[in-house]
């Protein structure tokens, strides 16, 4: 069976059950539950995002998950995951949390594209992304995830998402993601 598609989006977009669309939401405390909503709205984001999805257009997808609560230095960690055709890997993340929500934000407003490069980066740089916008709906991003200790790697990979629709759910997704922890 087919995964839905955004009936908003012009492109067709997959929707999927851990990304809050407007029109499917995974509840916290219910991990099988999944609620179906039958008309796109932007409700849904009332619900709380327990894992922000970046379902990149090329089958590329980035997972934020397993959040811990700020420590009292306002730091919280959060796993990253990328899943790809080829594999995938997970690193632990530091971040102030606002920062990546913000980001989001930005390139989601700037639908209409920015000149250069656009970055994004974790405190101490386990995540990265670096997107540029095509001038043709799409925003590029070099995503880089990398295990500073022992046994140390470094990945990096494309991801491009639509510079409309697509980037704006994901930039409310990550809002309600980093509310949740506030």
């Amino acid at each position: 069976m087919a995964a839905p598609v955004c009936p908003v989006s012009d492109r067709g977009y997959p929707v999927t059950a851990l990304a809050c669309g407007p029109w499917v939401a995974r509840r916290p405390g219910m991990p099988g539950e999944v609620r179906r909503r039958t008309w796109p709205t932007r409700l849904c984001h009332s619900e709380r995002v327990i894992e922000l999805v970046l379902d990149g257009m090329n089958g590329r997808r980035v997972t934020l998950s397993d959040a811990k609560p700020p420590d009292a230095d306002e730091i919280w960690s959060y796993q990253v995951s990328v899943h790809m055709p080829e594999g995938h890997l997970q690193v632990l993340v530091w971040d102030s949390g606002v920062d990546l929500a913000r980001f989001l934000r930005e390139l989601a407003d700037a639908w209409r594209g920015f000149d250069g490069v656009k970055s994004y980066k974790s405190l101490e740089g386990q995540f990265a992304l670096d997107c540029q916008h095509d001038g043709k709906g799409t925003v590029e991003c070099v995503l880089t995830l990398r295990r500073p200790g022992p046994p140390e790697w470094t990945l990096s990979a494309a991801v491009d998402f639509g510079s409309g629709a697509h980037l704006d759910r994901i930039a409310l997704d990550a809002e309600d993601f980093v509310r949740r922890r506030g």
